[in-house]
């Protein structure tokens, strides 16, 4: 049996209920350090329980560009919504480690779903020229809600248990669910497109989706946000509170406000690099600039200093702006290249949130392993620093603006 007041095994770093709001899925992560003891886990193999539902959310993307190419964004955003629903319904429930996981699984899908048919609406709703604020404004999600849960799921498990953080995901879900069901409006389509789809849904959307994929840009794309997502969320999200506690000597909560500044800053610089790419009108510069800082940061933030260290999480913060607000956008415009409408761009949409579930869930054990093993600063730079340089050059190679 669990304790009410201990959070379960499931979660041993983070308790990772969803934050729901304008619409949209918002991922929620509890900021507080769980005792390995009580989740029977070592510290190396923290990562691997906390990516539990990324398998999910990988193979959920391919469902998600399906939903959205049979039966529409506003489906797949409400299947999403109730994904996130069920799955914390069953976190709240069970007293089962492995229906915990199965709950995280669930969830997983809801964000792959939501993951496709958001930013796939707003290619729609949004012509090239002025997308890129509207995604970048959508890419918020992520590190809004990472920074939302760090003041209100802490106090409210305080208050209730770790079992009230799903409560009122359960609660937040069933309002979410009510207000897109009742206020969202589909993209329309223009009659040629919607013929087409009618004809071409016939063939199958499966097959017809992967004709597109054949364009090499977009897997391009897919490494360059695979490494990002590997280094940000696998990486120095996860363990960088853990450096600098066991590391650095900081206290948990002195490790959680620095580490915080991150997603700050990611939040506050996605909407003007949004502006800024739609009124330059190009955004790979920015992002391959964004990479190279990123390499040269993980070669310094585990050296034990505390100045390398506030170096490291502004940079991370500002690279996690640029990079997040100017890759998305590029999946539309690489799609678009060869025509295909909303099918096409939520097909390149699926492999983008597959490769940004897949990261964190290989990420996370690998360098967990690798860090004990060498160290913190050598495991950055034997994994981390060739991925960013992998992530630069795959970028050289994708002709985008």
């Amino acid at each position: 049996m669990l304790d009410a007041k201990t959070p379960p095994a499931a979660s041993p770093q983070y308790a990772k209920p969803r934050y729901l709001a304008i619409g949209d899925v918002k991922s929620v992560r509890e900021r507080r350090r769980t005792p390995r003891a009580a989740a029977g886990c070592a510290t190396g193999g923290l990562g691997a329980p906390g990516a539990a539902g990324a398998p999910g959310a990988g193979g959920a993307a391919v469902g998600g560009r399906r939903m959205c190419g049979k039966m529409g964004e506003k489906t797949a955003i409400l299947v999403s919504v109730a994904c996130i629903g069920v799955g914390s319904l069953i976190g709240a429930m069970t007293d089962s480690v492995a229906l915990l996981f199965l709950s995280r699984a669930i969830k997983g899908c809801g964000i792959a779903f939501i993951g496709v048919a958001a930013p796939t609406a707003l290619s729609m709703w949004f012509p090239e020229g002025s997308r890129a604020l509207p995604l970048a404004i959508w890419c918020t999600w992520m590190p809004l809600g990472s920074t939302v849960s760090m003041l209100i799921v802490p106090p409210v498990a305080d208050a209730f248990g770790w079992r009230g953080a799903w409560w009122m995901c359960v609660i937040c879900a069933v309002v979410v669910f009510v207000l897109v069901l009742a206020l969202f409006r589909a993209p329309a389509q223009s009659a040629a497109e919607t013929a087409e789809q009618s004809v071409e849904a016939q063939k199958g959307f499966f097959m017809r989706g992967l004709g597109y994929l054949k364009n090499k840009e977009i897997w391009l794309l897919c490494i360059a946000f695979f490494c990002f997502n590997f280094i940000c969320n696998g990486v120095f999200m996860s363990y960088y509170p853990m450096y600098l506690q066991n590391g650095m000597g900081l206290t948990n909560a002195a490790a959680g406000q620095i580490t915080s500044i991150m997603p700050i800053l990611t939040i506050v610089i996605m909407p003007i690099m949004g502006i800024l790419y739609d009124r330059l009108g190009h955004r790979k510069p920015f992002v391959m600039v964004a990479f190279g800082l990123c390499a040269a940061t993980l070669a310094i933030a585990f050296m034990g200093s505390i100045a390398l260290v506030w170096v490291s999480v502004i940079v991370f913060g500002c690279m996690g702006g640029l990079v997040a607000s100017g890759t998305r956008p590029m999946t539309p415009e690489i799609m678009d290249k060869r025509g295909g409408g909303a099918l096409a761009v939520a097909m390149g949409m699926s492999v983008m949130q597959i490769s940004q579930n897949l990261a964190p869930t290989i990420g996370s054990p690998l360098f967990g392993a690798m860090m004990m093993d060498m160290g913190w600063l050598m495991a950055s730079l034997v994994l981390c620093v060739p991925l960013a340089l992998v992530a630069l050059v795959a970028m050289a190679f994708i002709k985008v603006r």
